[in-house]
């Protein structure tokens, strides 16, 4: 009979355990982080002041929200050319401000290599694993051209002279881009970014890229494996960047509204006006989901084999940039010159519409390079949402677009 009990006994003791241990289970899942986003700020010179702007504008939305819910934001910051830091961007409820805590020092500019992308990301990681990540990424930018192409620039591209003297004073009527190529140091190539997330088995939510020119079909391609979302510019972005007060509600929920995101952005652009007085009303910005690229790489090679392009056309295409020559086409306008097949042409537009699920734009963009006749807006009559460099003449396309992986899947 003791030898019963006793088995009884130890039986409901095992039941209890495993009970508590479940229940102990569902409450850490309920607990988990659900999200967390790493804000990249490398070294850009020009744009630190300016960063610190953005940061204040972000976590004016973080207190404007009473905190975070289900996310954690990771703030990696190069505060200059040899010392970077990662920190946690928190919200203390006692003196409701947001905090910077300090977690790991860098020195060099090894945040440029897929190793070093991979050793931050890992960093992240181990302090604030998520179901889900995202990545919004501060920076100067050149849409998927490699940093090798590029020779003496900015000298290549310099400022316009032809502003009012208010204008030349404003530093607001800068872009992004300006410099963005003055030492390859701290460039960083898209492919060395793709394979660095890669390796630490990261897919994000969504890439923003709060840089010019990144809205292009061949970064959209080079990213499809490690993110599901695109959000970019197909031309230059103001240097006061992406408005994150009144986009941040959008962009930190652990499902993020994109339509949202890029209405916010809109219509801070419509209003913006500088510090001096000056009215800065131009931006565009795409969503594109980069789930969608295999899809369009199949279509493109079936244009590319049936139809030839014609170089007299090119001029004819929509530019989406301040290069001479053009280095940024309009993708469907590209598409729309040459192709002869009206069913597969069909067929592209249809998907193009699936890919770029959200595009804004005001009515002309601005651009800080000296490149087109003297002029230094942009009227686009067409703007698809993404940009592409297959027919540019351009040196550094012409140097370089060939080893892009978009190229390779599509001739």
């Amino acid at each position: 009979m003791r030898t019963k009990l006793t088995w009884l006994f130890s039986l409901i003791a095992i039941m209890m355990v495993a009970f508590t241990s479940c229940s102990g289970e569902s409450e850490d899942i309920e607990d988990i982080n659900k999200q967390t986003i790493l804000i990249f700020m490398p070294w850009s010179g020009n744009l630190y002041e300016t960063f610190q702007e953005n940061l204040d504008s972000i976590e004016s939305a973080i207190v404007a929200n009473k905190g975070l819910t289900n996310t954690r934001v990771m703030l990696f910051l190069s505060g200059s050319t040899q010392g970077s830091e990662l920190s946690e961007i928190v919200y203390r409820k006692d003196t409701k401000t947001c905090e910077r805590i300090a977690l790991k020092q860098y020195s060099g500019a090894d945040y440029t290599t897929a190793e070093g992308i991979a050793d931050i990301l890992n960093e992240v990681k181990s302090h604030a694993e998520a179901l889900n990540y995202a990545m919004i990424i501060g920076c100067h930018g050149t849409g998927w051209t490699y940093k090798d192409a590029w020779i003496n620039y900015p000298f290549r591209a310099p400022r316009l002279r032809t502003a009012t003297a208010a204008e030349e004073k404003d530093p607001e009527m800068s872009t992004r881009f300006y410099g963005a190529t003055e030492n390859p140091t701290f460039e960083t190539d898209i492919s060395e970014l793709a394979k660095g997330i890669a390796s630490v088995g990261i897919k994000m939510q969504y890439i923003l890229f709060d840089d010019c020119y990144m809205g292009n079909i061949e970064t959209a391609y080079e990213l499809r494996q490690v993110t599901n979302f695109l959000i970019a510019s197909t031309s230059e972005v103001m240097r006061i960047g992406m408005p994150y007060k009144t986009m941040w509600n959008s962009l930190c929920s652990t499902t993020p509204n994109y339509t949202n995101a890029a209405n916010a952005f809109l219509t801070f652009y419509k209003n913006y006006t500088s510090a001096a007085g000056v009215p800065l009303h131009y931006g565009t910005l795409s969503v594109i989901d980069c789930r969608e690229m295999d899809k369009v790489a199949e279509i493109m090679k079936d244009i590319n084999k049936s139809s030839a392009f014609d170089e007299n056309r090119r001029d004819n295409i929509q530019r989406l940039d301040g290069f001479n020559p053009v280095l940024f086409y309009d993708f469907v306008d590209y598409v729309e010159s040459f192709c002869e097949d009206p069913l597969l042409l069909e067929k592209m537009k249809k998907e193009v519409n699936t890919l770029v699920r959200t595009t804004v734009s005001t009515d002309s963009l601005y651009t800080d390079l000296r490149v087109i006749a003297g002029m230094r807006f942009l009227v686009p009559e067409t703007n698809c949402g993404i940009t592409v460099s297959d027919p540019s003449i351009h040196p550094v396309a012409q140097k370089s677009h060939t080893r892009t992986s978009w190229y390779q899947a599509t001739h």
